[in-house]
């Protein structure tokens, strides 16, 4: 493929790693590269596996949401024992009085958690083996899409780079935000996709597009509001606009995954928005003072006194500094170059559509952007505007390696002037890596992680998925089922649906040891009641003098029950279709084979 530089040799050497400046080294890699992607990709591994064996080696950095993604786990493991993987009601939570959180939580990382603690039997095992996995498929689709770009040289050092962009092991090492990270692992896939279907016309782009960004949005909420922002520029910005038939053919084929992805992810996107105001994650104290999104723009430092550093704040900063230095080179090379260096228009507009998406995510991190925040409201749910260095990381990834490669073949000159500071940046920022975001993360051992995570008290756990009017009284004050003296029988207690025989006595009501939610129905001797809800946030059913049989089931509406099959038929379809498309392909590859033998 010709990517429009002086010629393909002059453009492999001068795109080769910077690390790389004998001739001869370079050379003798471009011969093993051009065979295939096995090897580039097993470098990136290796780059992963090394970036990573800190966390077999001295153990899991502890994190605020850590046990609240095993309780959610948890709830997802159950869920598939009992042969269902959407849990509508995670009853075992906070002592038995049950929660809504999964509901509201995207369950793709908790529900791999909870698949993984079926094999490992052990949560720390579960924890660590996740942790090291999701960072190699996020790598690899970085390289996959850089591929289509450029060659593998420079593609094998974008994944190289994702691995180590510091704010990249930041989410991983520091903060321990699991699902954010598992959404790094997913979001490459998206432009991969979405750069695909500019390049080329082929339903399969469409579908891989449509299970990317499905996979995205049930991951992680602002990674998915900040990725298809993101996703969203980059398409504007790469779109052919000169050629109204292409950019018409191009705009209906993201439309079709579009509306692929909202049938994958209707049951979980409906429910959200039908039941958001039952959820405290969504109330004033949410976000307003530490929460509240004006607090924690670029840079940090002016926002904060003391705690800048008691919450290690300042790390996040200077992964800011390191991504705009990286995304530096991207901008010199659009602005200074010339058109003439890439002859193909299309290659050229996806470079700039980096470019742009880098720009704009590194612009809604700081504080200028403060009035779209104020303006969009739906951003302020995302309470932390450096989260939009997930985009800015990703970009600048892929940028760094294009846009030395473009430097260096238009100041050929001046080579070593550009490769230096490269590689002086790249090693500073593996040694920030190692000795600020991996050494100074505090790990747990197995001992600790399960005394201070694990069998971490229940009434230790943030009240955020919680119900609005749950109370943490009800905690502090285990009771059974009661009803005001009268005898009590409680012949099932599944985790949605409850039978429970009282006997007779004074008219009172029956209260239940489960916080109240709208979704649970009741009826007491066949009669539908309305259930109420008790001073502390559970459950209290009315029940008359005599003996009543109070049986009480968690129904989702009729609205939930047909987006579930909606989204069920999605997937089915989709996964059938891309079962054709690989059955086509081998097909076409016997045929092909065939007449070549001939």
């Amino acid at each position: 493929m010709d990517y429009g530089l002086r010629s393909k040799t002059d453009y492999l050497r001068t795109g080769a790693i910077p690390f790389f400046f004998s001739p001869s080294v370079t050379n003798t890699f471009i011969r093993w590269f051009e065979r295939r992607d096995l090897p580039a990709i097993l470098t990136i591994c290796l780059a992963c596996s090394l970036l990573l064996i800190f966390f077999p080696l001295y153990g899991i950095p502890e994190g605020y949401d850590v046990a609240q993604h095993l309780k959610f786990a948890a709830a997802y493991q159950q869920a598939l024992f009992d042969g269902s993987i959407i849990p509508h009601w995670a009853s075992s939570d906070n002592l038995g009085f049950g929660s809504p959180g999964i509901r509201f939580y995207p369950p793709i990382a908790d529900l791999v958690l909870g698949a993984t603690q079926i094999y490992t039997g052990d949560w720390y095992d579960t924890l660590l083996i996740n942790s090291v996995f999701w960072i190699f498929p996020g790598c690899i689709g970085v390289y996959l899409w850089i591929r289509n770009l450029s060659t593998r040289l420079v593609a094998m050092s974008a994944g190289i780079l994702y691995a180590a962009m510091p704010y990249h092991l930041l989410q991983i090492y520091q903060f321990q935000l699991f699902s954010e990270y598992v959404a790094a692992a997913v979001m490459p896939f998206c432009f991969l996709f979405a750069t695909m279907i500019v390049k080329r016309n082929r339903w399969t782009d469409i579908l891989g597009l449509s299970v990317s960004c499905s996979l995205l949005i049930l991951t992680h909420i602002p990674s998915s509001l900040i990725g298809l922002s993101g996703l969203a520029v980059f398409c504007l910005v790469s779109l052919n606009w000169s050629d109204p038939k292409a950019l018409v053919s191009t705009i209906k084929r993201l439309a079709i995954a579009g509306t692929l992805v909202f049938c994958c992810t209707s049951y979980y996107v409906v429910r959200m928005a039908l039941e958001l105001e039952w959820i405290k994650h969504n109330t004033a104290e949410y976000s307003t003072g530490f929460y509240y999104f004006g607090h924690h723009f670029f840079p940090l430092i002016f926002n904060y006194g003391e705690v800048y550093q008691q919450l290690n704040l300042w790390v996040i900063d200077i992964a800011i500094v390191f991504t705009i230095l990286i995304v530096l080179p991207g901008t010199f090379a659009l602005l200074l170059g010339r058109r003439s260096f890439y002859e193909v228009r299309l290659i050229r507009q996806i470079f700039v559509a980096i470019v742009v998406t880098a720009l704009f995510s590194l612009f809604m991190v700081s504080s200028i952007s403060s009035p779209v925040w104020i303006l969009v409201a739906p951003l302020q749910k995302i309470q932390f505007p450096w989260r939009f260095m997930s985009v800015a990381t990703l970009m600048g990834s892929a940028l760094m390696p294009l846009s030395i490669q473009l430097l260096v073949c238009r100041f050929s000159w001046h080579k070593r002037l550009l490769l230096y500071p490269a590689v002086g940046l790249l090693f500073v920022i593996v040694l920030f890596d190692v000795t600020q975001n991996i050494m100074q993360s505090g790990p747990l051992d197995r001992d600790h992680f399960n005394e201070k995570v694990v069998f971490k008290p229940a009434n230790d756990f943030c009240t955020c998925w919680w119900p609005t009017w749950a109370q943490k009284d009800a905690l502090n004050n285990v009771f059974p089922v009661s009803a005001a003296g009268r005898s009590i029988s409680v012949g099932k207690w599944d985790p949605l649906d409850r039978d429970i025989i009282v006997g007779q006595g004074d008219a009172s009501s029956l209260q239940i040891p489960t916080f109240y939610y709208p979704r649970w129905k009741a009826t007491v001797n066949d009669r539908l009641v309305d259930v109420g809800i008790a001073t502390d946030g559970t459950i209290e059913v009315p029940i008359s003098p005599e003996k009543s049989n109070v049986k009480l089931h968690f129904q989702e509406p009729l609205i939930i029950t047909v987006t579930t099959y909606i989204s069920g038929i999605g997937w089915l379809a989709v996964g059938l279709l891309l079962l054709a498309a690989g059955i086509l392909q081998i097909r076409d590859s016997v045929r092909t084979r065939r007449a070549h033998l001939a």
